[in-house]
């Protein structure tokens, strides 16, 4: 091999030792049981209010977050978007469309070639090795660049608004599980205060059994309902701890971690809505899903073109020095064409038409369910107003009537039998009138996020529900027709 010859393959071989120099050197990061483990530690509560400052997300807001007086609405929700472990997973998504995005924008590398010839047999004297050093390039990857950067731009940001939506779809199941919670913790307490009642006075109707005062079938009434309140009190108390478990997996938070839930949450017994035209009005520009979707639909325009783009056959332009046995030296150049004879990208173009009409079919039935969603929502919301009200005064007439026969059981005008009944019977009513208000508060922070709105808490318990100034923090893209 002539001395020539060896530098030229050694200049190669030292280009691509420095080239891969600046590689990207690997790290491992092993799936062991300590990493897993402190992953499903949960995040130190301590350091809450610091990641919380940090949220940046179109429609959730930083809250003043307190963690020594336990857990409010608002509090529970932003717990759950920073430590919600499925959260994460979201998150890495849009770090693989933004990975995705910085491979959009390269261009391919040009191809080195060399090879060499040594005379091995027959007249080799004065034969001389030949060689052949070469490079080539794909030009046309110039043609659909930028094409592929808008692609993938779009799908990043389609990805970044799907993600938020994810947020706030845990933010918002999180508040309805407070709000289990909540009603739970007090139909409890409602029932253990009648098994108080109870048990304060059994004693003395076995004492007024024992004096011929009350017969052994009134007795044994008292004992049913007494047995009919613990009952129901275990049945709650064991919801009361599946439902805690639901709220600490969505807050990110293991099933042993203990919670606080702020005691004094009091549930509205009436909700007031907007008029149902402004609630949905301009909607299609606030809810985060239907924002993705239109990036999404733009990012669909773009691959429809970039299909008919690549409709244009590839140039390959090469540049190569070569040497024969003979001595002689050349410099060249070379071009090569795809002919598209058989594949001319209809496919390709197919695929990507067809995918564009899914996506506007999509979209045009989301936002048909949304409306129609808020409607049987809104006349929920309606109907619940009205079941409240109305209970309300079912527990006041109760009320009275116990006030009537605490007076006759005194006076010795009435049994305890009669008395506990009735007493039993506004408990029920006030459990019942309690998942009520519960059914409306969760109905109403559903319509809101079918609309594209975060009902503040305050504004929630006080059972007003305000839409004004409520636009996510996004840019709208325009969604064209078929």
């Amino acid at each position: 091999m002539r001395p020539k010859s060896v530098f030229n393959l050694l200049f190669i071989i030292i280009i691509n030792i420095v080239l891969l120099g600046g590689c990207t050197r690997y790290i491992p990061m092993p799936l062991s049981k300590e990493a897993v483990k402190r992953r499903l530690a949960g995040p130190d509560m301590r350091n809450i209010p610091v990641l919380e400052a940090s949220i940046r997300h179109p429609v959730l807001k930083p809250v003043s977050f307190n963690i020594h007086d336990g857990l409010s609405l608002d509090e529970a929700a932003i717990l759950a978007v920073i430590a919600n472990p499925d959260l994460c997973t979201e998150r890495d998504r849009l770090s693989l469309a933004t990975a995705q995005l910085l491979q959009a924008g390269l261009l391919p590398n040009p191809q080195l070639s060399y090879a060499v010839d040594i005379p091995k047999g027959g007249i080799t004297e004065g034969a001389k090795t030949a060689y052949r050093l070469g490079t080539d390039w794909v030009v046309t990857a110039l043609l659909g660049r930028q094409i592929k950067k808008d692609v993938a731009e779009l799908n990043r940001e389609q990805i970044n608004l799907s993600v938020a939506w994810k947020e706030l779809q845990t933010a918002h199941a999180t508040r309805m599980a407070m709000i289990h919670v909540i009603a739970v913790r007090e139909q409890i307490k409602l029932q253990k205060e009648m098994e108080k009642i109870i048990d304060s006075s059994f004693s003395d109707a076995e004492k007024a059994v024992e004096k011929g005062l009350m017969t052994e079938s009134n007795l044994a009434g008292i004992r049913a309902e007494q047995n009919t309140v613990q009952s129901a009190i275990l049945a709650m108390e064991k919801e009361y701890k599946k439902q805690l478990i639901y709220l600490k997996k969505l807050m990110g938070l293991p099933a042993g971690y203990k919670i606080t839930v702020q005691n004094n949450i009091s549930l509205p017994d009436h909700i007031s809505l907007p008029v149902f035209s402004e609630f949905t009005g301009n909607m299609q520009n606030r809810r985060l899903d239907m924002l993705a979707l239109k990036h999404g639909y733009e990012s669909q325009e773009a691959a429809v073109r970039a299909a008919i783009l690549k409709q244009f056959p590839g140039i390959t332009l090469g540049i190569n020095r070569a040497g024969n046995d003979t001595d002689l030296h050349t410099i060249g150049l070379g071009i090569s064409i795809e002919i598209p004879v058989f594949d001319m990208g209809q496919g390709k173009i197919a695929i990507e038409h067809a995918t564009r009409q899914k996506l506007f079919d999509e979209y045009v039935s989301r936002v048909f369910n949304a409306e129609s969603d808020m409607a049987m929502m809104e006349t929920s919301i309606e109907s619940l107003n009205k079941q409240i009200a109305h209970a309300q005064k079912e527990v006041e007439g109760l009320e009275f009537l116990v006030r009537i026969y605490s007076t006759a059981l005194n006076k010795g005008l009435t049994d305890m039998l009669t008395y506990y009944n009735t007493f039993n019977r506004l408990t029920e009513k006030r459990v019942d009138m309690i998942g009520l208000k519960s059914a409306l508060i969760q109905t109403a922070m559903s319509m809101g996020i079918e609309g594209g709105y975060y009902i503040p808490e305050k504004s929630l318990l006080a059972g007003i529900i305000s839409i004004k100034g409520q636009v996510p923090d996004n840019a709208e893209p325009n969604m064209g027709g078929q």
